[in-house]
């Protein structure tokens, strides 16, 4: 490092630099296919700066644990440039290990950091857990999938002088919500409001907005968003359809008359059932309030009878005993006939793409495979 900082040069290169160039290009989670390259703007990102310093209250005094891989967005693009703008320290944790967090939290007190949700779960559920190791640790964002009420009551109960905060965002954009510590715990199964500098509705497939209450199509606009897929002009006219500037993200949401977003699913996602539309999300919700449960996932499968089915995979809790048979009967007291899964399967484990999104369409192809096996 000596050697290199030595041998630069006494002048700053003088850069022909626009704010619109392009500085990154990160991609998709890949959870619908393969990932798209997402091109982000100097601009772009010093947006989503500004949005984590003023919603999580960063500063100088803060030092900042960055715990996800550098190929994901919020470890590199948001989290270490936001650590950088305010003049916090940022430490850098190499491999991910919840015995390593909680080492490098202890030793150098970490005050806040960013996990994906299955992250923040192995913290909270190792065998070295210990809230006084964590003691320094006041500032907890989590996102790239959907943190589950138990997990955020978790939190609270488990690490109660720390603020928990839940995000809401995209490859193709910055935070888009933000679920904040001061928010009503009636409002733990929402994602929040729209963050700082965010337009946001929720439209129908014409983009008109919906209804409070309706679902729809989360669309924002904003000067995080994307400049447009790298050599794919196809899905960038699709990501903006209408022509104009508000992305279309693919995610279904409904919002309440707080302004509170409740997410139900993806747009590719959805399942229809007898001419019925059932969103994931909402099943997923349930079966997760159910005590022996840890994990789960809902996806559609081809159906002579009703068009689609239902297949939930779940995970239970460690040392619980559970049945497929105690989830149905679960789910024919807490579901709406035509929501009940038709095909439940107990695994060990959800298979998940590097940055930690179920990869349904994965999960979907092995289990027809299996079904035609048998």
């Amino acid at each position: 490092f000596n050697r290199v900082i030595r041998n630069q040069a006494e002048k700053a290169p003088i850069l022909d630099l626009s704010e619109n160039d392009d500085f990154a290009m990160t991609f998709t989670g890949g959870t619908t296919g393969i990932p798209k390259g997402t091109l982000v703007s100097h601009r772009a990102r010093l947006a989503s700066c500004y949005t984590t310093v003023i919603e999580h209250g960063v500063t100088a005094s803060d030092i900042v644990g960055i715990v996800t891989p550098f190929y994901h967005t919020m470890g590199s693009l948001v989290w270490l440039p936001a650590a950088l703008f305010v003049g916090a320290t940022a430490v850098l944790i190499s491999s991910w290990d919840p015995d390593t967090f909680i080492e490098h939290t202890e030793k150098h007190g970490i005050s806040c950091t960013f996990m994906v949700p299955v992250q923040l779960r192995q913290i909270l559920s190792d065998n070295h857990f210990n809230s006084d190791k964590l003691k320094s640790l006041v500032n907890i964002a989590c996102g790239g999938a959907t943190s589950p009420t138990d997990l955020i009551r978790e939190v609270g109960e488990k690490l109660s002088h720390a603020k928990f905060t839940n995000h809401y965002r995209q490859s193709e954009t910055g935070p888009i919500c933000i679920f904040s510590h001061f928010h009503p715990r009636s409002k733990e199964d929402t994602v929040g409001r729209p963050a700082v500098g965010v337009e946001m509705k929720i439209v129908n497939s014409k983009g008109q907005e919906v209804p409070n209450g309706e679902s729809g199509e989360i669309i924002c606009r904003g000067p995080f968003l994307m400049s447009g897929y790298h050599q794919n002009q196809q899905e960038t006219e699709t990501y903006f359809r209408l022509g104009d500037e508000w992305g279309w993200t693919g995610d279904l949401a409904k919002k309440d008359g707080e302004g509170f977003i409740k997410l139900v699913g993806r747009s590719k996602d959805m399942i229809i059932s007898g001419g019925v539309n059932i969103y994931p999300r909402e099943v997923e919700v349930v079966l997760e309030q159910h005590k022996k449960i840890i994990e789960c996932t809902v996806f559609g499968i081809p159906d002579k009878r009703w068009g689609e089915a239902l297949v939930a995979y779940v995970v239970p809790r460690d040392e619980e005993e559970l049945t497929e048979q105690a989830i149905t009967n679960y789910c024919s007291e807490h579901l709406a006939r035509f929501k009940r899964p038709k095909y439940i399967k107990i695994v060990d484990n959800i298979a998940k793409t590097p940055s930690g999104k179920v990869q349904k369409p994965a999960l979907r192809d092995a289990f027809l495979n299996g079904k035609n096996a048998l």
